[in-house]
């Protein structure tokens, strides 16, 4: 083939940045205002907590990664056909159309005891179709630029670290301008649905590109003359025979991370006495915000910028610090998680504590 063109102005890395925020942007959204405009605004009336409240969070978690973890083993195992360009514009549509019925129920549905019930179990259900949606999405990127050189896979990874961080700046900013908790859910809700337009306009522009259609024709021919083939269940068998360690490290990291993450920090507010006032450096109305979900999304980008550049320890030795990883559950446990029905002794009180972990 001929000389690879140039990628100008960046452009093609940049749209797939853009879809690593895209990727994440609706979950993200929804783990991050859930505690203010679902916990608190919508499951409890008169500021007295109901069983719906107390599992939402939790709820959240399963509603979201269920569907998830489904997609992802169905197009492991049986690949799904299709463009790969389809196979993300499809699920973007999906998204749009579901953020646009949250915004309707948020602008047209007060709360109310009588509709909590139904709109606990269709919020979850929406939640369930969003995630479902993303498994494939996010497989379908990361195989479209797997064709392309590596810092095009950084960049899908370097949007999806964004995104925590970005959806938690801008729910602080919005809480901050605003008042209104329906009207912060509203502009909330809105500036992602802007996101996903804008990741699929760029599909236009980015089908346009020299740059792309020369990799995309380049992977294609090398595929043709390879003669590739859907892999068996013997190399399924064979390949995780020889890395099973290392998937083991991806399961558990993802596994304690999503434990804790957003259900246990999200629901281990400030410790405080019996009649003891406000007295964290962080307002009341942003705490959680940012002891929760700036905490988390900004040390995660941290962490996985560093990675670049220091890697420690050695594979061999990966799984020790990946097992004491562990340990951060029972900890949790430990601190003022769901004070409202614990039976545990809170041992770790000061949440400086808590977020330095």
């Amino acid at each position: 083939m001929t000389a690879a063109p140039k990628d100008r102005l960046l452009l093609v890395y940049f749209i797939a940045m853009l879809h690593g925020i895209g990727v994440l942007m609706p979950w993200n959204m929804f783990i991050t205002i859930a505690p203010q405009y679902y916990v608190d605004y919508w499951f409890s009336p008169n500021n007295t907590p109901t069983d719906y409240s107390k599992n939402f969070m939790s709820s959240l978690g399963i509603a979201s990664q269920l569907p998830n973890v489904l997609i992802n083993i169905i197009n492991t195992f049986a690949v799904i056909g299709g463009a790969l360009l389809l196979r993300i514009a499809g699920p973007i549509v999906i998204n749009c159309m579901s953020v646009f019925a949250v915004i309707m129920l948020i602008t047209f549905v007060p709360p109310s005891e009588e509709a909590m019930g139904w709109f606990y179990v269709v919020t979850l259900v929406i939640v369930a179709i969003i995630n479902l949606s993303n498994g494939l999405y996010q497989n379908s990127t990361f195989g479209l630029f797997a064709d392309f050189p590596a810092k095009y896979t950084n960049a899908l990874v370097l949007g999806n670290n964004i995104c925590g961080t970005f959806t938690t700046i801008l729910s602080i900013v919005v809480t901050m301008i605003l008042s209104d908790v329906r009207s912060i859910a509203i502009t909330y809700f809105s500036i992602s649905l802007f996101i996903l337009g804008m990741c699929g306009l760029s599909l236009i522009a980015l089908v346009k590109q020299k740059f792309y259609t020369y990799h995309i024709d380049k992977g294609n021919a090398a595929r043709a003359q390879a003669n590739a083939s859907k892999p068996g269940l013997s190399q399924f068998v064979e390949c995780f025979k020889m890395c099973w360690v290392q998937l083991f490290n991806v399961f558990f990291i993802f596994f304690v991370s999503l434990t804790i993450f957003p259900a246990m920090m999200a629901t281990t507010p400030l410790y405080m006495e019996p009649g003891q006032e406000w007295h964290s450096i962080w307002p009341e109305r942003l705490y959680t915000f940012i002891t929760c979900f700036l905490t988390f999304n900004l040390f995660a980008t941290i962490g996985s910028t560093i990675a670049n550049f220091v890697q420690w320890p050695r594979p061999k030795f990966l799984w020790i610090p990946v097992l004491l990883r562990g340990l951060l559950i029972p900890f949790f446990m430990f601190c003022n998680y769901r004070p409202f029905d614990r039976t545990l002794p809170v041992i770790f009180k000061c949440k400086l504590i808590v977020d330095k972990q």
